[in-house]
């Protein structure tokens, strides 16, 4: 029987801290937490900021040896994303902002959004300060471009 209530809802600081509190002594507890939400909130760019006791945990062995560490550095609220942990091919994933095609790329598209994200010199590409504020790298050289495609019917790239 679980004394300590049903489950945890990932990304909540809050919640685990409070489950922390019950467990005993030397006891820890562990929930989901992605490392962008935690970086977002404790750094106060998005709501819900985990309590100063709640932290994440370092990766010793990314199974071929390597010490990744943690997956951020610095201080609340001027966290910012490890290169070295994301570049990793085992942790690391890029994130994408997916559209169709006409909508971005074709002449008759949607202005607003081609400015926002289309090209290295777009809105989005140009404020790093505040992609990494929420928990991301830029994609560098590669930021803002239209060439991946894929069918969103199959679901691959």
């Amino acid at each position: 029987m679980n004394t300590l209530g049903g489950r945890l809802e990932e990304n909540d600081g809050t919640a685990l801290k409070t489950r922390g509190d019950l467990v005993p002594a030397g006891s820890e507890v562990i929930v989901g937490f992605s490392a962008a939400s935690f970086t977002a909130k404790s750094n106060l760019v998005a709501t819900g900021q985990p309590p100063a006791t709640v932290l994440l945990g370092s990766i010793s062995d990314n199974g071929s040896g390597v010490n990744l560490g943690a997956p951020v550095s610095g201080a609340a609220p001027n966290l910012v994303p490890s290169a070295t942990f994301y570049g990793d091919a085992t942790f690391g994933r890029n994130v994408y902002n997916v559209f169709d095609t006409a909508v971005i790329t074709s002449l008759f598209g949607n202005d607003d959004l081609k400015s926002l994200f289309v090209g290295s010199t777009s809105s989005i590409c140009s404020a790093t300060s505040t992609i990494q504020a929420f928990g991301f790298l830029s994609l560098g050289a590669n930021c803002g471009s239209t060439t991946t495609k894929g069918s969103l019917i199959v679901g691959q790239f």
